[in-house]
């Protein structure tokens, strides 16, 4: 996207805008020396609900707000595709799982509430997809996996059907 800026290009990214501060400096210093737009595509800020939200927020009417516990629910099947085996599941290959994950809702936070927060605490820890929590008789596998029928992470079952329905998106 840096030749894109340096052509005179408008730019609009999908999340995350890159993998790390630098490249953001990076890719920010190019489209303020080239002069063009730079968006990233926030979309949660522009449905209807978002909107109404924040004119509640922004009318004073809920008052001073001064704490938000907010939780992003990741589901299983979610987390074992994108998370364990899928495009996110390392961070030298792609992102944290904070900005690949929760980077909408950090924004969309960020939106509707105005003011940036002084301070952010995150709670989480990788505890159930780890070698010493795998089944007994589980392989490195599931093509290879005695157990693999009984499994809820089944890429078998939850690849192999669609797969052969040609289903390869």
């Amino acid at each position: 996207m840096l030749a894109f800026a340096a052509l005179g290009y408008h730019i609009m990214l999908e999340k995350p805008m890159a993998l790390t501060a630098d490249e953001c400096r990076r890719i920010v210093a190019a489209v303020e020396k080239a002069g063009v737009i730079l968006a990233v595509g926030h979309v949660l800020r522009y449905t209807p609900y978002t909107q109404a939200l924040k004119r509640i927020v922004d009318s004073g009417r809920l008052g001073e707000i001064v704490s938000v516990q907010h939780l992003e629910p990741v589901g299983f099947w979610h987390q074992a595709h994108s998370f364990v085996r899928g495009n996110w599941r390392r961070e030298d290959e792609a992102t944290s799982m904070l900005m690949a994950k929760s980077c909408h809702n950090l924004d969309w936070l960020q939106y509707v509430l105005g003011p940036p927060p002084v301070r952010v605490s995150s709670f989480g820890r990788l505890s159930h997809f780890r070698p010493e929590n795998k089944p007994v008789g589980a392989a490195d596998r599931c093509l290879d996996c005695a157990v693999e029928t009984s499994c809820p992470y089944s890429a078998k079952r939850d690849y192999g059907d669609r797969l052969a329905r040609g289903e390869h998106n």
